[in-house]
């Protein structure tokens, strides 16, 4: 969990953009993948390499700034 303020979603989506993949940001810490029905496996392998080195990147920050609230 995350505070809210600290737009830790905002955060992955912009590193998600950076590597060319656009995700639908929902609320503070929830992302959307909506593909197009005929997307084609090379383009899902894409997309997953995408979205892993934008959460690699996010981690990475959160570790850094030390953004975890205890559960």
């Amino acid at each position: 969990n995350f505070e809210p303020a600290r737009k830790v979603g905002g955060f992955a989506n912009e590193r998600c953009a950076e590597y060319g993949l656009l995700i639908r940001p929902l609320t503070n810490d929830s992302l959307a993948f909506c593909p197009p029905l005929i997307v084609k496996e090379a383009e899902v392998d894409a997309i997953f390499d995408a979205v892993t080195r934008a959460l690699d990147d996010t981690q990475a920050w959160v570790e850094k700034e030390k953004l975890r609230v205890p559960a």
